[in-house]
């Protein structure tokens, strides 16, 4: 399967780790003991919040079924229950009647789509179009997302429409960690 993770997830969780190992070298050099066990629980609840909002979510395709997942649910389907993509927040997947946004290829915001030109368009289908979603545009997460899935969507063998939405446990727990840290740290 072929996983999609946005396009920073990787460097964000590099810095959260490395500022969260210099926060606590800061206060083991300093000899401030009585501070380490409210900053590491802060360290954990950081690092586990960018864990579940910012890595955790991504799309993972192959040739028979699609898979988002989002913090707190998970989508599974086969090609066939799609009908339909959207671009207008982020890489939306229609399946019947029901619309479900990934988090992880969010649409550009109204500044980068502000600044495209007619150059982001040459060699693609929407050369020459009146009026293009940002979306769809190759160079945004969204635009990505589509221009991957939606191929192998056209060519997908059509079997039984078959999606399910589940709950993300992994999300619940940490979303139910971070709260706990929380709670904990304020009480030291």
């Amino acid at each position: 399967m072929q996983t999609i993770r946005p396009k920073y997830s990787h460097w964000i969780m590099f810095g959260t780790v490395l500022i969260s190992l210099i926060s606590l070298a800061s206060i083991i050099f300093s000899d401030q003991w009585m501070y380490l066990p409210r900053i590491l629980i802060y360290v954990c609840a950081v690092n586990l919040a960018i864990w579940v909002f910012f890595y955790e979510p991504k799309i993972r395709f192959d040739n028979r079924n699609i898979e988002i997942r989002n913090p707190l649910r998970i989508f599974r389907a086969n090609w066939s229950a799609i009908t339909d993509f959207e671009t207008r927040y982020g890489f939306t997947v229609v399946a019947g009647s029901k619309r479900f946004v990934s988090w992880s290829a969010p649409a550009p915001s109204r500044r980068v789509a502000g600044r495209l030109t007619r150059n982001d368009f040459k060699g693609t289908r929407m050369q020459g179009e009146e009026f293009v979603e940002p979306g769809t545009v190759g160079a945004s997460e969204s635009g990505y997302v589509l221009t991957k899935t939606y191929e192998i969507w056209k060519e997908a063998k059509r079997e039984a429409p078959d999606f399910s939405v589940k709950m993300n446990w992994l999300g619940v727990t940490g979303i139910s960690l971070i709260a706990l840290l929380l709670y904990l740290s304020a009480q030291l």
